[in-house]
């Protein structure tokens, strides 16, 4: 799931007022990746296939430390990207 650069800039939009600070174990530059992740959900200790949350990576260019948002919550439509 490919993200777009108006879909990247509001990720960007969203992190600027809602995570200060840039990256949150160095200070450093975050950059947003271009495709979205699904980790995938466990239950009991197996995989279930399948089941998981779309989310949008974030990484330090830095230190290299990644962050995962809910792509949802950070308003992408994982159906859309």
């Amino acid at each position: 799931m490919a993200l777009d650069q108006d879909q990247k800039q509001d990720v960007v939009d969203y992190l600027q007022k809602h995570v200060q600070g840039g990256c949150t174990a160095c200070g450093g530059d975050i950059r947003i990746e271009d495709h979205l992740v699904m980790p995938q959900m466990l239950e009991d200790g197996n995989t279930q296939m399948g089941a998981g949350i779309p989310s949008v990576v974030a990484t330090c260019e830095d230190c290299g430390k990644m962050q995962l948002f809910a792509a949802n919550v950070v308003g992408i439509d994982p159906q859309n990207a």
